[in-house]
Order: C-alpha cells, then sequence, then structure tokens
C-alpha cells in the first residue's frame, strides 16, 4: 500500500509540473520520428528529444513557432495550429554547407528495397542502454531469447519464429547468411547509432533467411561533432562494464574510436527438484575495439571500419548435465573489415562495399570425469564479399540495382553464392495523404544448393488528416539455405551434422495499421507458412537435424501508448499461434513458442529525475513435439530503471540503477535452464562534447 501511495504521490507531482504545457510530436514523411528538432519562439526556445518529442508551454494562440533541423525544410506553425494538431511532419531536403554534404539520414539507400521498417534512433547510446539486447527489449513485440545477464548468449526473436530466421545486418552485411542464429552479447553497444525493424520475409534484401524477418545495426557516423564518452558499471554477480570513445573530425577527415571491456561470474542461486542449488562455472568476459576513418567531401565519401572482439566464456550445460561439462570453455576472436564509398549525384547515388568477417573459435571440455564427452573442437569461420548498388531519384520514386558477391567458408567448406537485385518504388506526396508502392526482386545462385527466386511487394498510405494514421501491407517469399552446423557439424558423440538438409521454404504476408494520436493504438495481423522446415531430433544415434514438417505462423499485435504531459505509459501484445502442419503431428503446437508476450511500461519523468516501471507477461510453451507431457508455465516479471541526469561543467553525466526481477521471481524458458532471480546493474557516465 505504501508503494502505490509513493506512486501515486509521485505522478501527481509530475502532472503539476506540467500542467499547462502541450506535448507534440514532430516526425518524416514516413512516419518516423525526427530527434533535436530547434523549436524557435519569441517567448520559448528548447529541442525535440530522441523521439521526435518537446514539451511547449501555454502561449497566446497567434505566436508563432519554427521548427528546423538541417536536412528538413523547416516549418512555421502557430500555437493555435499546435494544439489542434499535435503531429508536425517535415519533409528532408539535402543542402550543401561548408564543403561537405549534409543530409537528413534517409532509411532507404542503393543496397536497401524495403522501407517499411521501424526505425530507433539511438541517440547517446551509453546514456540509455548498456546491451544490444537491452535495446532490441525495449521495442515492442521483438523477443529476446537467452539468459538475460552479463555475456550470456542472446538472440532475438520476431514473431515466434526461431532465432536463425531473423537475419542480423550490420553496415549492409549479413552476419548469418547460412541460418545461425546471432550472438547479440558479441556485437558491441557502442558502435550502435540506429536500429531498423522489418518484419515478414525479407530475402530480396538479405538473399537467404529473414522468413521472419530483419534487424539492420547501423554504426555511428561520424556527425562532425568532436565527442568523448565514458561508461562504467558494476552490478550483481561481480559483472564489470567499461566502455569509451573518443570522435575527432578535422576538415575533411575523420577518425572514431571505441573500446569495451566487460566481465561477470554469472553464477546465481536456483531451486531444483526442490533443493537449493547454485549456478557454478559460468564467467564470462570480452573485450572489443573498433574504429572509423572517413573522408568525405560534399559528393564523396569513403569509410574504412575496423572490428576487433575477444572473447572467454565457460559453458556449463543444463543443470541435470552438470558434470558432462565440468569447467567446459570457449574463446575466441572475430576481426571485421569493411570498406564503403557513396558518391552522390544531383538525382542519384552509388554505393560499392568490400567486407571481410573472420572468426576463430575453440570449445574445450576435458576436464570432466566422463571421458566419452572430452573434445576439443576448433572452429574457423570467413565472411567476404562485395556489394554495388545505385539509386535513381525519379519524380514519381525511387529505381535502385545492384548485385553482390559472397563467399562464406566453415572449416575449410565453401559456400558460394552470386546475386542480382532490383526494387521500383511509386511514391506521391499529396496534400493530406502519402501513397507508396513498392515492388522488389532478387536472384541467388549457389555453388551448393539450387537458384532461388524472392520477391516482396509493400504498399505503404499515410494520411495527415485531423487524425493522423497510417497503414502498411506486405507479401513476399524466402528461402533459407542450412547452416554449416547442421550440414557438417562432427562435435561430441551425441550430435551430428546432416549434409542432405534442403533449404526452407516461405511465404507470409502482413497488415498493421497505427492512429497517430493521443493515445496512439495500432493493429497489426501477420501469417507466415514454412515448408521443409528444419528440425532436430534425437534418434539412437544421437541429435541430427532434418527437413521434417511445414509450420504456420499467425501473430496478432497490439502497440497502444498514451502520454500525459512528459509522462507516457506504452503497452504492447503479441498473441502467436505458432502450429505444426505435418500429417502425424498436424496442428500440434510448434515448441519453445510462448502463446503470448505482454509489455507495459510506465516513464515518469521530474526536471532531471525520472523513473521507468515495466510489467511483463510471458504465456506457457511446450517443449517437445508431441505435447505428451505439461507445457512449460508462462511467468511474470517486474523490473525498474531510475536514472538522474546532471551537468559537470558542461560535461552530460550521468548515473542510473537497473533492478531486474524486482519480486525475485523463480522461472524457467527452457528444461534444465533455470533464469537469474533479482539482479541490479548501476551505471555512471560522462559525454563531453567540443
Amino acid at each position: 500500500m505504501r508503494f502505490f501511495q509513493f506512486l501515486f504521490t509521485l505522478l501527481f507531482l509530475f502532472i503539476v509540473q506540467e500542467l499547462y504545457s502541450i506535448t507534440i510530436s514532430i516526425i518524416d514523411t514516413t512516419g518516423n520520428s525526427i530527434s533535436y528538432v530547434s523549436i524557435q519562439s519569441e517567448t520559448q526556445s528548447l529541442v525535440s528529444d530522441i523521439n521526435g518529442n518537446a514539451i511547449i508551454k501555454e502561449s497566446s494562440t497567434d505566436e508563432i513557432f519554427v521548427f528546423s533541423r538541417i536536412g528538413y525544410s523547416s516549418k512555421r506553425l502557430s500555437y493555435y495550429e499546435l494544439v489542434e494538431n499535435s503531429i508536425i511532419m517535415l519533409k528532408a531536403e539535402p543542402v550543401i554547407q561548408e564543403d561537405f554534404l549534409v543530409k537528413a539520414e534517409a532509411i532507404t539507400s542503393p543496397f536497401r528495397v524495403s522501407t517499411a521498417s521501424q526505425k530507433i534512433i539511438i541517440s547517446d547510446i551509453n546514456r540509455d542502454f548498456s546491451s544490444l539486447s537491452e535495446i532490441l527489449n525495449e521495442i515492442p513485440n521483438v523477443t529476446i531469447v537467452g539468459t538475460r545477464l552479463m555475456g550470456e548468449r542472446q538472440t532475438v526473436s520476431l514473431g515466434g519464429h526461431n532465432s536463425r530466421h531473423t537475419i542480423i545486418m550490420l553496415d549492409n552485411i549479413v552476419l548469418n547468411p547460412t541460418g545461425q542464429a546471432v550472438d547479440l552479447s558479441n556485437i558491441a553497444i557502442s558502435d550502435i547509432e540506429y536500429i531498423e525493424i522489418i518484419k515478414n520475409n525479407v530475402s530480396v534484401e538479405s538473399g537467404s533467411g529473414g522468413i521472419g524477418g530483419m534487424i539492420i545495426l547501423h554504426t555511428r557516423k561520424n556527425n562532425r561533432q568532436n565527442q568523448m564518452y565514458l561508461l562504467n558499471s558494476i552490478g550483481s554477480f561481480n559483472s564489470f562494464r567499461q566502455n569509451i570513445g573518443v570522435q575527432y573530425f578535422h576538415g575533411k577527415l575523420g577518425i572514431n574510436i571505441r573500446s569495451a571491456m566487460q566481465s561477470s561470474a554469472n553464477n546465481f542461486d536456483y531451486e531444483y527438484r526442490g533443493m537449493k542449488e547454485e549456478r557454478k562455472h559460468n564467467n564470462k568476459s570480452q573485450i572489443s575495439f573498433s574504429s572509423d576513418f572517413v573522408y568525405q567531401t560534399n559528393t564523396q565519401e569513403v569509410k574504412y571500419s575496423l572490428g576487433l572482439l575477444d572473447f572467454h566464456n565457460q559453458v556449463p550445460g543444463t543443470i541435470n548435465q552438470e558434470q558432462l561439462f565440468l569447467r567446459a570453455y570457449q574463446f575466441g576472436r572475430t576481426t571485421n573489415h569493411n570498406l564503403l564509398y557513396s558518391k552522390v549525384f544531383n538525382d542519384a547515388s552509388l554505393e560499392a562495399q568490400s567486407y571481410f568477417i573472420d572468426t576463430k573459435s575453440t570449445y574445450n571440455n576435458t576436464q570432466t570425469p566422463f571421458m566419452i564427452y572430452h573434445g576439443i573442437e576448433v572452429n574457423e569461420q570467413q565472411i567476404k564479399g562485395i556489394k554495388i548498388a545505385g539509386i535513381k531519384n525519379l519524380i514519381w520514386g525511387n529505381l535502385n540495382a545492384g548485385g553482390q558477391h559472397n563467399i562464406e567458408s566453415y572449416n575449410q567448406t565453401e559456400l558460394i553464392s552470386s546475386s542480382l537485385f532490383a526494387s521500383q518504388s511509386l511514391f506521391k506526396d499529396f496534400m493530406y495523404y502519402s501513397p507508396e508502392l513498392i515492388l522488389s526482386y532478387r536472384f541467388d545462385a549457389s555453388n551448393t544448393f539450387s537458384n532461388n527466386n524472392s520477391w516482396r511487394i509493400e504498399y505503404n498510405q499515410y494520411f495527415f488528416t485531423f487524425i493522423p494514421f497510417w497503414v502498411k501491407a506486405n507479401l513476399g517469399t524466402s528461402y533459407m539455405n542450412p547452416s554449416f552446423y547442421e550440414l557438417y557439424y562432427k562435435g561430441d558423440s551425441q550430435t551430428q551434422g546432416n549434409p542432405d538438409l534442403q533449404p526452407e521454404k516461405s511465404f507470409g504476408y502482413r497488415i498493421e495499421s497505427e492512429l497517430n494520436t493521443n493515445p496512439s493504438i495500432g493493429l497489426a495481423y501477420w501469417h507466415n507458412k514454412t515448408d521443409d522446415l528444419i528440425y532436430w531430433n534425437r534418434s539412437v544415434l544421437g541429435w541430427k537435424p532434418f527437413n521434417m514438417y511445414s509450420a504456420e505462423i499467425t501473430n496478432y499485435e497490439i502497440l497502444s501508448s498514451y502520454k500525459l504531459f512528459n509522462q507516457s505509459i506504452q503497452l504492447s501484445y503479441n498473441r502467436i499461434d505458432a502450429r505444426n502442419k505435418t500429417e502425424e503431428l498436424f496442428n500440434k503446437y510448434i515448441p519453445f513458442t510462448p502463446s503470448y508476450y505482454l509489455d507495459i511500461k510506465l516513464k515518469l519523468k521530474l526536471y532531471k529525475f525520472s523513473q521507468i516501471i515495466n510489467y511483463y507477461s510471458q504465456g506457457e510453451q511446450w517443449s517437445t513435439r508431441d505435447q505428451l507431457i505439461p507445457p512449460l508455465s508462462g511467468y511474470n516479471l517486474w523490473n525498474s530503471e531510475t536514472s538522474f541526469d546532471f551537468l559537470v561543467k558542461e560535461n552530460s553525466c550521468f548515473i542510473k540503477l537497473f533492478v531486474n526481477n524486482v519480486f525475485d521471481k523463480k522461472y524457467i524458458n527452457y528444461p534444465n535452464q533455470p533464469e537469474p532471480g533479482r539482479n541490479w546493474e548501476i551505471q555512471f557516465g560522462v559525454i563531453s562534447r567540443r
């Protein structure tokens, strides 16, 4: 009761603070928010926040407010007009300034054929997040799979699909071209500037993969602003993290250097068969370094990026087989080279890119007393290739086309693929609505599998009326080649690959709409059918993958938010119906796909203090294909985030406290793999700009 009394009092103070204010939202012509827009009037001067929101105090009805940002056309509106419609749309408008090009960051590029994406800008990234999984966890209806502790393996799932069905793209490079799920813990958070989410089949973007969708990670661009930042954090299970970064620009040359290190014991208490136990031998550590070197003129840019990651993780296995994997560990290193050239013409642009990713890792399990499980496995994987694409801006849309040649090797086995892709968009901006139609096609040829054709159709309709809203729809196909792990793995005596596997084939469509009002509400329906789905099955000889069945997954999504002055509440709900359509298991639920996700966030802000209270609920999920044993129970979690921002000699500083699983809930997502109870983390950071 005292907690709710405190919460009510806090909310009352927040309301009183801005009783005579209005909250506005600033977006572009595609409905994405625009951060840091300057807003000026005779009596007020302010800047929109990272989400494109700003609070304007009560004023006279005829007072004029000017909205401006480099790369966008300015707009003048009276206070009366803002009261009538709090959604302000700015149009992109490139300009030339001081011998270099300044333009709005567009969703589309020569390498991109889809525009119906959800864009999340992460400005001052260390101020808000400490890991990539935390960022993705903030995005509605995006699911993080894995133990949510520092350094633990975590992957991402879209719409109830397997994590390997989600493409992860980093600066136009697909990190999982042959279908393996990407471990988010191995991606340095300090590198990421903004993220895009595209749902439903996207093989036209990536080639193999993308049945569930794609997550595009964009690294920081040198914005010609000199900057330094430092982030330190400590937390439960002896966790420690430090991020350091420097950005400097002089004339046409720029450099951006970032380093990060983290370590955690990750030993926690759990209950097993009525007994209290401790999860041991679970240490995680990694060190990363990345740098960008850029040469930039008014029409051209050359950028070279180098990334290094060194990791050492203990791998304890499931709690019912701890002795079989006693003190097992994995260590390795990833090196990432990326060279990008871009040139802007009057009505067109061209990009050429070459890349090389080299990963070497070693798995060591030699300390278990069971000799049959002893083994040392060394894996070497390389991804290298070149991409060239161009985009032509037309009066009624854009035409872009390009090609790619990619070579991926795994322990001296090579997969070579060549691709051609093209996209035609038709766009018209009327006074109150903007329709857009996009037709995309891709052809992929491979030395190992048969040729594949992928296509995608998008229709996006934006209405800028008294009640602004948008409607989007897409349908398309995808295919997915088996991963090297599924084809050739020869590890311990209980697991083997299957070189006879065939690619998975998928067809799906998605329809969604949202009212951009306050409160806002969005609805989406998504259906996908996949044939020849790869599934691991246990036989007399151990675990082996097969093309075993067809599946249909249907998603019903709800998104809603409400802003009360500077405070807000956000709700996202996703009901998932994932069914096996194979004859012998017809209409059985697909294992490890929860029946629903519910996420509610209450965000409160008072001056330099902010508080986020998060309620997360997950439905039950089956753990076997035949459903002969009861499903794993669903669970509810409460999380808290408290922060305080302040200035020290014009340097932005912050202190944040994260408390996860506040009420110490005991739960599992997979049999014999307990999740941690209550855990916390404290962050302190400084950002200096000159």
